[in-house]
């Protein structure tokens, strides 16, 4: 059991070919991140903040209220953000924005 938990580890580490890489911004903490399938970078915008990350395809270009998520499919495409967002607005703003989805 213990060899397959490493195989599993090993698995997720691993960066396949063609991953899409963006910005991911927690308040001033900025990093290069690889995203899942099915992710675009985005951008969040409320009030006047802004946060980047990898978004689900699902919500991009989709707006809610003050919330608004732009998205873009190139490496590091999410890169001009003046202001950036806590990570807890962030994920209520993303929360916020899949459940009006449905």
């Amino acid at each position: 059991m213990n060899g397959l938990t490493n195989i599993f580890f090993i698995l997720l580490s691993c960066q396949i070919g063609n991953s899409l890489r963006c910005y991911a911004c927690v308040e001033d903490e900025c990093t290069i991140t690889t995203c899942f399938a099915g992710q675009a970078c985005g951008k969040t915008v409320t009030n006047g903040l802004h946060a980047k990350m990898c978004v689900p395809q699902q919500i991009c270009d989709f707006s809610v209220n003050e919330v608004k998520t732009y998205c873009c499919h190139s490496d590091l495409c999410n890169s001009a953000v003046s202001a950036r967002m806590s990570f807890v607005t962030v994920i209520a703003a993303l929360v916020a924005l899949w459940v009006n989805m449905q």
